[in-house]
């Protein structure tokens, strides 16, 4: 529902993302990070803040595609070795100590 109502501004967004993608080209504007300080304690003392750094949506999507993409040639080619759980989904420490 929410993709059908807002297809006007969400089509341009998926298009960067795809050129992105297709390409192999970053545009250097989503490279660019607002950064932010966060108090952790209520104190003045500077090392009682956390920097967050806010990126674009669209490098995150751009990043999650091409993760989604990596992963999915990465697993139809069994390239990921057989030992390992790390970063694989539906993997863990116990399904390691299972194969062992």
């Amino acid at each position: 529902m929410l993709v059908k109502e807002h297809c006007d501004i969400l089509a341009p967004a998926i298009q960067n993302v795809n050129v992105s993608l297709s390409t192999g080209v970053f545009d250097n504007d989503w490279k660019q990070a607002i950064i932010n300080p966060l108090l952790k304690k209520q104190n003045i003392d500077l090392e009682n803040y956390r920097l967050v750094s806010n990126l674009s949506f669209l490098s995150k999507l751009v990043e999650k595609a091409s993760r989604i993409s990596v992963t999915q040639h990465m697993n139809q080619h069994q390239l990921p070795p057989s030992y390992q759980s790390a970063y694989r989904a539906n993997y863990s420490t116990e399904t390691l100590t299972l194969k062992i």
